[in-house]
């Protein structure tokens, strides 16, 4: 395949990766002649903190709900297994956030994002149902302080028995969960073909009209504002001013926080409480 195909191929399988993580893997130079070649098969989304994203011009904006973690993935598969592993990879994966073949074994990379308990996580709902020797799965995490909590949720939820890392993208840590082995859970994995993959492609394409009007504003928020909207979510009933003052106390950072905020409120993402009615009249 030439390095055009080899580019577009990529881009089909890694919906909105962005520009710096193309020219990583491919060299700057070689990027931008490339996007050049194939602007009339791509569509471009700048990404709050992200900066300019491709995808096919088919994928429907609702896959950007999929991105931060597709990213987190295809980052610690770069770091770790290397560019090669990450060109052959896919992103959203078949079932996981991401997956790839490495060193003869088919890894399967999960992300959790944080700001919801371990248990009401999408992998911990809905275990993977198919499970092999010749596959490995490897779960992330932002939060060292979650890894407790993870590892024993999946030795509950999952089946298979095969070990599960549970890894800090931070850093060396990892816990290993051990699953019990259920073999009314275990369905032997099967190697997927390129007609797998083209039917997973399409089917992803089809693409959500709900997910899309979400999509439309999650493209204006970087990490830090999908920080805030977790903290109101997990602190309700609390002021803006109270929302930032937890973040810092310093003024500058304070009024960019707050304006922050403000954002959030008028995307309709956050609203403010209703103030409870009195029970007893005053006199």
């Amino acid at each position: 395949m030439s390095v055009r195909g080899d580019l577009w191929a990529f881009v089909r399988r890694h919906p909105f990766v962005s520009r710096a993580t193309l020219s990583e893997l491919y060299g700057a130079d070689v990027v931008e002649t490339l996007l050049q070649q194939c602007q009339d098969r791509l569509k471009e989304i700048e990404v709050k903190g992200r900066g300019p994203c491709f995808a096919d011009e088919h994928e429907p904006l609702g896959t950007l709900m999929d991105l931060d973690r597709a990213d987190a993935a295809r980052k610690y598969a770069l770091r770790a297994m290397g560019r090669e592993a990450v060109l052959a990879s896919v992103a959203p994966g078949f079932e996981a956030d991401g997956e790839l073949l490495w060193k003869e074994a088919w890894w399967r990379i999960w992300v959790d994002p944080g700001g919801c308990a371990p248990e009401a996580l999408g992998f911990i709902q809905s275990p993977p149902k198919e499970f092999g020797d010749e596959v490995r799965d490897l779960i992330l995490t932002r939060d060292a302080g979650r890894m407790e909590a993870l590892a024993r949720q999946v030795e509950r939820a999952w089946g298979g028995g095969a070990r599960v890392h549970v890894v800090h993208t931070g850093g060396k840590l990892y816990r290993v969960a051990r699953p019990r082995e259920r073999t009314a859970r275990r369905k032997a994995w099967k190697p997927y073909g390129p007609d797998e993959l083209e039917s997973h492609i399409r089917e992803r394409q089809r693409g959500n009209h709900k997910r899309s009007l979400m999509a439309a504003v999650a493209r204006q928020m970087d990490e830090v504002d999908w920080g805030l909207l977790v903290e109101a979510g997990n602190l309700p009933l609390m002021t803006r001013y109270e929302l930032a003052y937890l973040q810092t106390d310093e003024a500058g950072r304070m009024r960019d926080l707050l304006g922050r905020l403000e954002a959030l409120g008028t995307a309709g993402l956050l609203e403010t409480a209703r103030s409870p009615m009195a029970r007893d009249r005053l006199e």
